[in-house]
């Protein structure tokens, strides 16, 4: 349920930057915004203690998406987790996906979507344009 709920909000969001989103049987979204480029969505919904355990299957299902869908998406597509909150729960979390993996992550706060300060470069624009 927390799953659709995010996904829905995601993609209203989308299409509120002027996107139009797609998904399939495998990725939750994909969207490419006007002038900022493409974005791969895998939406995790957390609950209680999985929170590392969902992070692990995300960042894998977003390599391997790029991966097989390469045909169609560009290879500089960015990658992204949506998660329902900020994933402050473990200290590294957001530093390691980031910075070393070069995935994006972000969360809705209400009906706000926000990100790390640190990895606002790439997804500042999904704020507002």
């Amino acid at each position: 349920m927390l799953h659709k709920i995010l996904t829905q909000k995601m993609y209203e969001h989308l299409r509120n930057l002027g996107a139009t989103p797609y998904e399939n049987e495998h990725i939750d979204l994909f969207a490419s915004i006007p002038n900022y480029g493409s974005f791969i969505f895998e939406i995790k919904s957390i609950i209680s203690d999985n929170l590392l355990s969902q992070t692990r299957k995300g960042l894998s299902q977003l390599y391997e998406y790029r991966y097989r869908y390469s045909s169609k998406i560009s290879t500089d597509t960015t990658l992204c987790l949506v998660y329902p909150k900020d994933p402050t729960e473990i200290n590294w979390l957001q530093e390691y996906l980031c910075n070393d993996r070069d995935i994006a992550i972000c969360w809705f706060k209400g009906d706000e979507l926000c990100y790390p300060t640190h990895y606002a470069d790439k997804l500042q624009h999904l704020i507002s344009q």
